[in-house]
């Protein structure tokens, strides 16, 4: 085997090696980022359907009465807090 031979040989075998390794990157990168992408996406489209029954659960409400503590229990169970503030800062 002449010297032209074994060069061309090991060059393309570098090459090779190089690119599978490349590619388990990259395909570990393109895994870990479809895992956190489509977990967070799956979770929080979970959201929508409590989203709505609250929306509509405070839309009905009548605030004119100001009891702020009955309408944060009334929500608490789809997962949201009621925080009102007046014009200070300050929690009713």
């Amino acid at each position: 085997m002449t010297i032209k031979q074994r060069i061309f040989r090991t060059n393309s075998l570098m090459v090779l090696f190089s690119l599978v390794i490349l590619l388990l990157i990259g395909g570990s990168m393109i895994s870990i980022f479809k895992d956190r992408f489509l977990g967070w996406y799956s979770d929080n489209s979970k959201i929508s359907e409590k989203y709505v029954d609250a929306y509509q659960k405070i839309e009905n409400m009548d605030f004119s009465a100001g009891d702020w503590e009955q309408y944060a229990k009334a929500v608490r169970p789809y997962d949201f807090h009621l925080i009102v503030r007046d014009e200070n800062g300050k929690e009713l």
